[in-house]
């Protein structure tokens, strides 16, 4: 009887750019009686069930947000109460060091998570890759300028062993031919970063980290617009409206566009000369542009959000060299590419927010285009001096089309207030035609022209509870199939692979008091090879349909501190230990034409750390990571002398600092970024940095600075940034040299309501 006559209330909370705020605290304040307190989902999404009829008061708070307060009457029925925080400049300012942890409630779970929200670092950073390169364990290089792949590291694990995903899909099968270092920066909500055990419903076969870009989904009238200029000709232009009805229909579009002729200086081998002279890269020019339409409704009775959306991009990138520097450069060469794709969203809670249901579905379609046939070979003077008769790096005139369909289901039903149950299954299937355009119309004897594709499976059981108000657990298990088929690419006889195997996982996480907690947490995790990996890329990367799944042991423990000494001081403080042990460790040869092999086995040992301390306007950060990467266990006799060696081309001690001053709408930075000197190629027993130099990249440092205002009553940012300013030799990827002194700027102009 007494349960007929309670009601209940729900909603969501949002800002006043229409996104949901995940971690938002909502009270309800009915005295004498005790007040109840709920948290926010990662969708905004609140609940109270079972209240009595009567009047309340409801009070919201968000960090950086004005307090919400309101009075409430509870009536024997379920209510809807949506509420909307607006932004508060000044909270932000006194919270900063706080807001990354609230903004996401990530970092409190067990699993190792570093959370960035873009909006707080977006006018010091130029691409994505820029921002997880600052976060402890993380690496990000490319092979030299903007435009080129980038290789991603997390404690010791790199390259595809690291996946990236946008909104929980594979990035690989959503946009093949996109990269973290080209994503644009304004529809970017947040970047996750995960050190190890990746949760089901984001992870598929990533293998000891992964990096999840959470973009912006919003629902409400806004408008934002942005343009980057900086040094090399580099120009970065974007923009986004929303508009959204009463009846929550809503509609947002937004565009994209980058450019940069990368004609950095650095030395460099010159033919005719015969002499390393300071050179201006010639070939070399990057271009991307990218338009995104989305429609949908909320908060219905059926769904609480439906989403359409689909994308167009297309571009280009010249290529000055192979994967190392050589002797002479590359002239003619490029790739162009451009990808259509539409994906479909639907998110519903059931029984008061006990049971979640989301799915999306995506299907794209990529179109990559090399041209390689320029019968030239040019000096890194940009002088053509002599004539080659197969080309500058592998000679083709190729066209690859990839066809990709992928869907994640996940449900989740919260058995009570501190147990969970989650279930979660990705099925991703790709397949890649193309032709041989030197061919002509020989189509038998065109490798490109038989189809390739590879279908994936990845389904995952999870629970999480919370245990004496002080432990949560995590454990999942994991249940991979994969199947591959094609044709052999001499013979083109048909040959096929399939294969299905099972991993899991457990997290911790023990809060002493409010302020210290520790956390470990262990993984038997898989890798299947990516698509590329197994068939090439019909132009510089060879098949290889031998691969074997990478698989690994993965390790995490660490300890954190957060707290807010006084008004004036806070400090953050985390340190966390890791070890990975690799096994058929997958990796790209180095040559002009590459191909992806297993290597044996390798086991990293580390430990990495983040400090950051806030007093009054001032705050000051830094990261640091040290590790060591070695082979090990090498059975094949031919690869006895790599035992106990490092393991090339990965970073081992690298970390940064930076000391900043912001008061109300004024910012000032400083950043420092040191990485320790490391091999970049395979060394013998005996090879060190002192008898064989060549075989090593130097240490490198590297100072940045800059300032930005916000003059609110134009709702503009200005930010003006100095890279490099010493004009340090740099190095990226296998010793290719970067861009040395640059400058930028970049404004920002947002309207949130109208």
């Amino acid at each position: 009887m007494a349960y007929a006559q309670t009601g209940s209330i729900h909603g969501v909370v949002g800002d006043d750019r229409g996104s949901p705020l995940a971690g938002a605290v909502v009270t309800l304040y009915a005295p004498p009686h005790p007040a109840l307190v709920a948290h926010t989902d990662e969708t905004g999404y609140y609940a109270f069930g079972q209240l009595r009829p009567g009047d309340y008061e409801l009070v919201v708070t968000f960090v950086g947000h004005e307090r919400y307060r309101r009075p409430l009457t509870v009536k024997e029925a379920t209510q809807r109460v949506d509420i909307v925080l607006n932004a508060s400049q000044h909270q932000l300012a006194q919270v900063e060091v706080m807001a990354e942890k609230e903004s996401s409630r990530l970092e409190q779970k067990p699993l190792a998570i570093k959370s960035v929200d873009i909006q707080e670092v977006i006018s010091q950073n130029t691409v994505l890759s820029d921002v997880a390169d600052r976060i402890s364990g993380v690496r990000i290089r490319r092979s030299g300028s903007l435009g080129d792949r980038s290789d991603v590291s997390i404690n010791g694990v790199r390259g595809t062993g690291i996946r990236l995903y946008v909104d929980g899909l594979p990035m690989e099968i959503m946009y093949p031919y996109f990269d973290i270092s080209t994503i644009p920066l304004s529809n970017i909500k947040r970047l996750d970063v995960y050190k190890g055990v990746v949760p089901i419903d984001v992870g598929t076969d990533a293998m000891g980290g992964a990096v999840n870009i959470v973009t912006e989904q919003r629902h409400g009238n806004n408008l934002r617009v942005g343009y980057y200029v900086g040094s090399f000709n580099t120009h970065m232009a974007d923009v986004q409206v929303g508009l959204a009805s009463k009846n929550k229909y809503f509609v947002n579009l937004s565009g994209a566009f980058n450019y940069s002729d990368n004609d950095y200086r650095m030395n460099a081998f010159v033919f005719e000369n015969n002499r390393t002279e300071k050179i201006k890269r010639f070939h070399d020019a990057y271009q991307m542009s990218f338009v995104s339409l989305n429609m949908g409704v909320r908060d219905k009775a059926w769904a609480d959000e439906l989403r359409l959306t689909v994308n167009y991009n297309d571009g280009f990138k010249e290529l000055q060299q192979g994967t190392r520097l050589t002797a002479t450069s590359v002239g003619e060469a490029r790739y162009d590419a451009d990808n259509y794709s539409g994906s479909l969203n639907y998110r519903k809670t059931f029984w008061g927010n006990r049971l979640k249901v989301a799915t999306v579905l995506h299907s794209g379609t990529d179109n990559l285009a090399y041209r390689d046939t320029a019968r030239a070979v040019y000096s890194w003077s940009g002088a053509l001096i002599a004539r080659s008769a197969q080309g500058e790096l592998a000679f083709g005139l190729n066209d690859n089309r990839t066809q990709s369909l992928i869907n994640r289901t996940t449900v989740t039903f919260n058995l009570s207030e501190n147990h969970r149950f989650m279930a979660s299954n990705s099925y991703a299937r790709q397949k890649r035609t193309g032709k041989n355009h030197l061919l002509g119309d020989n189509r038998q004897a065109d490798y490109l022209n038989y189809p390739q594709q590879l279908t994936k499976n990845i389904s995952g059981l999870a629970y999480e509870g919370r245990f004496f108000d002080r432990m949560t657990v995590t454990t999942a298990a994991k249940f991979y199939f994969y199947k591959l088929n094609g044709v052999e690419n001499n013979t083109f006889e048909a040959v096929g692979k399939t294969d299905r195997f099972g991993g899991f996982n457990v997290a911790a996480k023990y809060d002493f008091d409010s302020y210290l907690h520790a956390k470990a947490s262990y993984e038997r995790g898989f890798l299947i090879p990516f698509f590329e990996q197994f068939v090439g890329d019909g132009a510089t990367i060879l098949r290889n349909i031998h691969l074997r799944p990478e698989s690994s042991d993965n390790l995490n423990a660490s300890v954190g501190y957060e707290r807010q000494l006084t008004a004036d001081w806070s400090v953050y403080a985390t340190v966390n230990g890791f070890l990975r042990a690799q096994y058929d460790v997958i990796y790209v040869t180095s040559g002009i034409i590459r191909r992806y092999e297993n290597q044996e086995e390798v086991r990293t040992l580390g430990g990495e750390g983040e400090l950051a301390i806030r007093f009054k306007n001032w705050q000051l950060k830094g990261a640091l990571t040290a590790l060591g990467k070695r082979f090990v266990n090498m059975k094949d006799p031919r690869n006895a002398y790599l035992e106990g060696t490092t393991f090339p081309n990965d970073p081992t001690r690298y970390g940064n600092v930076e000391l900043q001053w912001q008061r109300k709408n004024f910012r000032v930075y400083g950043f420092y970024h040191h990485i320790g000197t490391f091999n970049h190629t395979l060394l013998g027993a005996s090879d060190n940095a002192e008898n064989r130099p060549e075989l090593f990249v130097p240490a490198q440092h590297r100072f940045d600075a800059g300032v930005s205002y916000r003059f609110t009553r134009y709702n503009l940012t200005v930010a003006l940034n100095a890279v490099n300013l010493t004009d340090a030799e740099l190095f990226d990827n296998f010793s290719v040299p970067k861009p040395g002194r640059s400058f930028n700027a970049r404004f920002i102009y947002e309207i949130n309501k109208f």
